[in-house]
């Protein structure tokens, strides 16, 4: 990440939670639209056209924050395009950087002088669920750090060739194959791929400094080609989530020795029946979500490689059993939720996690047999919070923290 980045993060962290929620409604102005500081709000007015925005020097000073940053939000309009020079009268704003949101139009077209004289202002463009069929070339114009082109039928990715670009969202629902030029695009934080219309994955952007890579609705089988291509170098990617990945065969990640080393992966809403194998492999990971698949049972081995896992989601699953010796090698787990399976008692291989304190959730009551080996494992574990909602099976008025003083205090 090159210095202006780095200094673009820091102002985005550092924008002031009392701007963004305690403001009340600005006046009226531009076409209907709400001044307010630091945002020019035009959402839902079933706009056909950008305002025009004839900034006086009233207006201009209401709108100026200590941050300097204007929000111009045009959401859910009917805009069909976006002219020459139709944001131009905005420099009269004394604003360091702009976001634009333009998400939930019906964009077709955008004007390569629609930004015309604050290019290097232009930090945030969302213009998710239009229709772009190729990604403007303005944009090559933009100093944009976050670009969100999600929903769109793009079939051409030509503006986006050699481009570096901090974060990205990209729909690619109309394309089987991966665009050529979107092998010359650089993403250095965070990339999100929609709706890929192929199999195999059989290209990608370059690499080298990505941390983040999320794939969402994909129709994607096959995943090898991220750790088996050796011209790619994944050795910066910490987190990875797979989302509403029906048809993916997740083993197909762990087929090669790749430069994966992720901290944390999620795989939601793919169907999953059991804990993929290949995950024990990633020795690195921190953080495992595997919520809402169909996963039935959890092995002695399922997350045996995983000795610095940290954290384990496992919930909206119909798990109706977890081996007793399930974590016995996950010495750093200290977080586990299994809301709304299919478990009815209690699963003792959480007695095993060593960690403290230990945050466990589950949909209770559960229940459990109250003998005295089963109390004495329990009493491991004594002092998380959650005991109280796990009741003895043969009398259910009696949670575990009594039974430690009622049954176990007797145990020889």
């Amino acid at each position: 990440m090159d210095n202006l980045q780095k200094q673009v993060v820091l102002l985005l962290g550092s924008l002031s939670v009392v701007q963004c929620f305690i403001l009340t409604t600005g006046p009226e102005c531009f076409q209907s639209c709400y001044c307010r500081q630091g945002m020019i709000d035009c959402r839902n007015r079933n706009l056909d056209n950008v305002p025009n925005f004839d900034v006086t020097p009233e207006i201009a000073s209401a709108l100026l924050t200590n941050d300097r940053v204007l929000k111009v939000q045009l959401d859910r309009n009917n805009i069909q395009t976006i002219g020459s020079q139709a944001f131009t009268n905005l420099t009269s704003v004394n604003a360091r950087y702009f976001f634009f949101y333009l998400g939930n139009n019906r964009i077709s077209d955008i004007d390569i002088a629609a930004f015309k004289s604050f290019e290097s202002k232009v930090l945030q463009v969302f213009l998710q669920n239009n229709r772009l069929v190729q990604v403007p070339n303005e944009i090559t114009q933009l100093l944009v750090t976050n670009l969100d082109l999600s929903g769109n039928p793009l079939t051409n990715f030509d503006a986006l060739a050699d481009k570096s670009i901090y974060q990205m969202t990209l729909g690619l629902g109309s394309v089987s194959t991966w665009p050529q030029s979107l092998s010359n695009t650089t993403v250095t934080q965070s990339f999100q791929v929609q709706g890929y219309d192929a199999n195999a994955l059989n290209g990608f952007i370059r690499s080298s400094s990505l941390k983040t890579l999320i794939l969402a609705e994909t129709n994607l089988v096959n995943l090898s080609y991220l750790n088996c291509e050796k011209s790619f170098n994944f050795s910066s990617l910490s987190d990875m989530f797979l989302r509403n990945n029906e048809r993916l065969d997740v083993d197909s990640l762990f087929q090669c020795n790749g430069t994966l080393h992720l901290q944390q992966i999620s795989i939601r809403g793919s169907h999953l029946q059991s804990i993929p194998f290949g995950l024990s492999r990633l020795g690195s990971l921190l953080k495992i979500d595997l919520s809402n698949n169909s996963i039935t049972t959890i092995g002695d081995s399922d997350l045996k490689g995983l000795v610095n896992l940290e954290q384990l989601f496992i919930s909206h699953n119909p798990i109706e059993s977890i081996s007793l010796h399930a974590f016995d090698n996950n010495v750093h787990l200290s977080t586990v939720q299994f809301l709304d399976t299919a478990l009815s008692t209690f699963p003792l291989a959480v007695t095993s996690l060593q960690s403290r304190p230990l945050n466990l959730a589950f949909t209770y009551p559960m229940y459990v047999q109250c003998r005295c080996d089963v109390l004495s494992d329990l009493a491991q574990i004594n002092g998380t919070k959650t005991l109280n909602r796990i009741y003895c099976i043969s009398q259910a008025t009696i949670d575990v923290p009594t039974a430690f003083d009622d049954i176990l205090s007797k145990c020889p």
